[in-house]
């Protein structure tokens, strides 16, 4: 028999439910209406050999970025990193001597490409301000690449970077006026080639940072060096 609430006859049923039963069922309702929509719109990266070939192509053989090493012949090593990504410094932590090493000795080319995460507002002021260390100051421009990481928690957070990336600038040697009017002049162009080259990146399947190639491979950070040797005993020249 149906039950009467506030003059419309409902089914018996409701009126005998345990309100914190409903309370509970509706917050699984919700929930995985939310999970389904975040599943929706979250893809996992695409396998390298599922990418547009063009795309990677480009994002494979393209020098887009600073250079260390101009071997011809030498093993190409190619990094795709935000400055604010905490993965990223420590993959640099953990390879940057090996790095340094191995293009010291004629072994190998290191590209360093930079891109902007969303939600890492911080990442393309840094990056602007090292191309602007590269373009006026070309010598101090690897000093600053490091030092970027190792103050990374000192700036990433900050309203306003400037001050402190132009600080870092002085302190690697760099002339910090000349890379202020490059920044000033040239900011928005570079923040936008910044985010563009994410985009490239995004579209060959790579939509987080760090990524690694060797002769076009990607690889694991971790597995740096023993891919550097192997890509070298093909080309006789990584010991």
């Amino acid at each position: 028999m149906p039950s009467s609430t506030r003059g419309r006859s409902v089914p018996a049923f409701f009126g005998r439910v345990d309100p914190y039963f409903a309370v509970g069922f509706g917050s699984v309702l919700a929930l995985g209406v939310l999970f389904t929509v975040v599943s929706a719109h979250t893809a996992p990266p695409v396998h390298p050999e599922r990418m547009p070939q063009a795309v990677l192509t480009r994002l494979r053989t393209e020098a887009t970025g600073q250079v260390m090493g101009s071997r011809p012949g030498a093993v190409r090593v190619v990094e795709i990193t935000d400055y604010q990504c905490p993965a990223c410094a420590t993959a640099h932590r953990e390879t940057w001597g090996l790095l340094q090493r191995y293009a010291a000795a004629g072994a190998i080319t290191y590209e360093v490409r930079n891109v902007a995460l969303p939600g890492h507002s911080n990442a393309a002021p840094a990056a602007v301000a090292a191309t602007c260390v590269a373009t006026v100051a070309p010598g101090s421009f690897w000093s600053f690449h490091d030092l970027l990481y190792a103050t990374q928690e000192q700036w990433a957070g900050r309203l306003a970077p400037q001050p402190t990336l132009l600080g870092l600038v002085a302190r690697v040697g760099g002339d910090s006026a000349r890379v202020r009017a490059c920044m000033e002049a040239r900011g928005d162009a570079l923040a936008a080639g910044v985010q563009q080259a994410f985009h490239t990146a995004a579209a060959a399947g790579f939509p987080y940072t760090p990524v690694w190639m060797v002769n076009g491979k990607v690889v694991l950070w971790q597995d740096l060096e023993q891919e550097i040797r192997a890509a070298g005993r093909d080309s006789g020249r990584a010991g």
